[in-house]
C-alpha cells in the first residue's frame, strides 16, 4: 500500500538544530522513525514541499550555518528518498476556500 509522508520545514530545522534540544530531540526521533519505516516500506513517499525547502535553506544560511550541515543535509534527504514537489493552482484555491471558511 502507498502511503505519502509530507515534512514541514520545522521538523527538518529542528532535525538540525541543536540549540533547541527539546524540539531536536523530538525531531531526531520522529525522523528515525520515518527513515525506519521507509527501509521496511519502500513504496513509502517522503515529501518536503519547494517552499519548506526554501525556509530551511533560508535557515541554514541565518548565522553561517549553512558549511555545519552542507554534508549532513544532503544525506538526509537522500536516506529519506525525499522528493520536493511544488504547489499546483488548486493547492492555492483549496488554502483560500479553506481560509474564508475560517474568517467567517
Amino acid at each position: 500500500m502507498s502511503q505519502t509522508y509530507y515534512l514541514d520545514a520545522d521538523i527538518i530545522i529542528a532535525y538540525f538544530d541543536e540549540d533547541d534540544r527539546e524540539k531536536y530531540g523530538v525531531a531526531r526521533k520522529t525522523i528515525g522513525k520515518v527513515k525506519s519505516t521507509i527501509r521496511r516500506n519502500p513504496e513509502i513517499d517522503v515529501k518536503i514541499p519547494s517552499i519548506a525547502l526554501a525556509e530551511i535553506f533560508s535557515w541554514f544560511l541565518k548565522d553561517s550555518r549553512l558549511p555545519r550541515v552542507s554534508h549532513d543535509f544532503p544525506k538526509l534527504m537522500n536516506d529519506l528518498r525525499a522528493d520536493f514537489p511544488s504547489p499546483r493552482k488548486e493547492h492555492y484555491k483549496e488554502a483560500v476556500h479553506s481560509l474564508r471558511k475560517t474568517i467567517t
